[in-house]
């Protein structure tokens, strides 16, 4: 594979730029487009369509938009809308933490909002 200096400059919105590793089935890739997901098959199962995209854990995935970080499903929907500046997966706890206007709030892994947001200190202890 070539690296991301040597590859050819293509118009093919699909072409890929840059390919993660396969999580769950699916990988992570860069395209002129911008970034999706393919199938083990190299077909597309989410199109390129996010600023940037994480891998899969648990059949979620934080990604970036215009508009901000959310988290998305394996079909593309997203359990957290793209509004806030960071989003971070807890795998291990089961939550979603996210960033907006410089306060933290957590979700549960259906998107649902399970604290207030406040600064980090107050809601680092809450997480404790």
């Amino acid at each position: 594979m070539l690296s991301d200096c040597d590859a050819p400059y293509s118009a093919n919105s699909h072409e890929t730029l840059w390919r993660g590793h396969e999580f769950e089935g699916l990988t992570a890739v860069e395209s002129v487009a911008g970034f999706g997901y393919i199938d083990s098959k190299g077909r597309w199962v989410i199109e390129p369509r996010f600023r940037w995209a994480d891998d899969f854990q648990e059949g979620r995935a934080v990604v970036e938009t215009d508009e901000g970080m959310g988290l998305i499903d394996r079909e593309g929907s997203f359990i957290l809308e793209p509004r806030y500046e960071i989003v971070e997966y807890l795998v291990a706890e089961s939550i979603i933490r996210a960033r907006k206007a410089g306060l933290w709030a957590t979700f549960d892994i259906t998107g649902a909002q399970t604290s207030p947001f406040e600064e980090l200190e107050a809601h680092e202890k809450q997480l404790a």
